[in-house]
């Protein structure tokens, strides 16, 4: 009976985190972001505290001061500090979000994650890239003028950005590439999604997703030992793929054929980066406040653009002082799957989140959330396994 009456807290926040990656496509703000329209995140918070602090029994937080609490803690504190003493303003909405972020990755971190929640994690995770490519299919917006770049017009009137929309395909999209070698789902049902993922990427234009993409199935199939053995998937993937891309505009091909990734066509990109870096020179240390680097480059600089980096704003928002232990957190689970002699799949979609943050200024979106949490618990249960001695995770 008292086993029947014992809540296992990590299984309730995997199902809820699930069902959230699973109802993305509703987030209704452009840029994915959380805040007051993201309430599911904010329940997950206050269900986690509440939960971890009746069910506390001393020795269940004796891993409480590890070190990526321990700077969570820090980064809530210097939030604090920096809006009331520090700078003369913030945004609301900016400052609630960082500290929402921080609670939440605090929490998080406390869960002990066993298989059987990485496993439902994961596929929520295949099933939010799918429902999100269903979405670019079914709605077929075009809001970019004469371009053909393809996205969801959401339920509020607004349109998701597609360098944003094609990020939180593109990353599960990897993974699934690499379990689809390794044999871990019916192939066939995989690779349907696998293409539906890719040609969705495909149809929002976005250069760097297919950039990262290409990177990710680079470094899964050089990965593997016996190359010849996983490659016969790839005429199947690629088949369907032909098809499926007779419908796609010939812009969009153009776009990424001709355009290329040739970094003088991104020069534009370039120059806001440079108002970015001008703007961490003003207050290197404490970083100008939590407010948008559009507003705070407007005040200051005079020019009407955004940083679009995601690493830059970090430092523009908490200076170099705290951007430093941020950063360190962020590429922990990197770090550990590396280690912990992780699947290729894992690393290189966890590199391509990385890097798709340079070119997008998704601070506090969900394309900077789902997959942190997402692979803090991946990383922290490959770790578990390793030290274990577990023959598979």
């Amino acid at each position: 009976m008292k086993d029947i009456l014992t809540v296992r807290w990590p299984r309730i926040i995997t199902i809820l985190f699930c069902i959230h990656m699973c109802l993305l496509v509703f987030n209704g703000t452009k840029y994915f972001t959380i805040g007051s329209r993201s309430q599911i995140y904010a329940s997950i918070v206050i269900l986690v505290a509440c939960c971890m602090t009746l069910s506390c029994r001393g020795k269940k937080f004796k891993n409480i001061f590890s070190f990526e609490r321990v700077i969570c803690v820090l980064e809530i504190l210097y939030t604090f500090v920096s809006a009331i003493f520090i700078n003369d303003s913030f945004e609301r909405g900016t400052f609630l979000a960082s500290i929402l972020f921080f609670t939440l990755i605090f929490f998080w971190t406390c869960m002990a994650f066993d298989g059987k929640d990485i496993r439902c994690l994961e596929v929520a995770h295949f099933f939010c890239g799918v429902i999100l490519s269903l979405g670019i299919f079914f709605s077929m917006h075009r809001p970019y003028g004469l371009t053909s770049r393809t996205t969801i017009l959401t339920y509020t009137g607004e349109y998701y950005d597609v360098n944003f929309l094609s990020a939180l395909i593109v990353i599960p999209a990897i993974l699934l590439f690499d379990k689809i070698l390794r044999g871990e789902f019916n192939r066939m049902v995989a690779a349907v999604a696998f293409t539906l993922m890719v040609v969705a990427i495909i149809f929002t234009g976005s250069r760097a997703a297919m950039g990262v993409l290409g990177l990710g199935i680079m470094m899964i199939i050089m990965s593997r030992k016996n190359i010849i053995d996983y490659l016969m998937i790839i005429p199947i993937i690629l088949l369907l793929a032909y098809f499926l891309s007779l419908y796609i505009p010939d812009d969009i091909m153009y776009r990424f054929v001709n355009n290329g990734f040739d970094i003088s066509k991104d020069r534009v990109r370039m120059l806001d980066w440079s108002y970015g870096i001008r703007l961490i020179a003003k207050n290197p240390v404490w970083g100008s406040g939590f407010v948008s680097s559009h507003q705070l480059i407007y005040t200051l600089l005079s020019a009407d653009i955004t940083a679009h980096n995601t690493y830059l704003v970090f430092a523009i928002n908490y200076g170099i002082l705290m951007t430093i232990p941020l950063l360190l957190v962020m590429f922990l689970p990197l770090y550990r799957l590396v280690k912990y002699d992780a699947p290729m799949g894992y690393i290189a979609s966890y590199v391509a989140y990385l890097l798709l943050l340079l070119p997008i200024e998704a601070n506090f979106s969900e394309i900077h959330i789902i997959p942190i949490c997402l692979y803090l618990a991946i990383s922290g249960y490959v770790k578990q396994c390793y030290l274990s001695k577990y023959t598979t995770c």
